[in-house]
């Protein structure tokens, strides 16, 4: 699922790179995701969570437009890898066409 359409979009990332910055992610923040055609949308952070690798309700079908991101946790561990999961929980408030927000 794309983000920004009905149901959960599942992003995942690396906690030492791409993802690195989810660690600072609080429940009030907002994110804008920019889908491959151009369009925005924008998510308020609901929820973070720590949760072991095989969580089955990251998987259950939602209808609400909700965003998953994922990554590895802890973020400071020197092994990669590791049975637990830092994931943030974020609601669509917002979605804006191709050109996004400002285009």
């Amino acid at each position: 699922m794309l983000p920004g359409g009905a149901g959960r979009s599942v992003i995942v990332g690396h906690r030492d790179t791409h993802f690195r910055f989810v660690q600072n992610l609080v429940s009030g923040d907002q994110l804008v995701v920019q889908s491959p055609d151009g369009s925005e949308t924008e998510y308020r952070i609901s929820e973070t969570a720590v949760v072991q690798e095989n969580a089955t309700w990251l998987l259950e079908p939602t209808s609400d437009r909700e965003l998953l991101l994922i990554t590895c946790y802890p973020f400071e561990s020197i092994i990669p890898g590791g049975d637990l999961r830092f994931v943030v929980k974020a609601q669509a408030e917002t979605v804006f066409p191709q050109g996004g927000k400002s285009g």
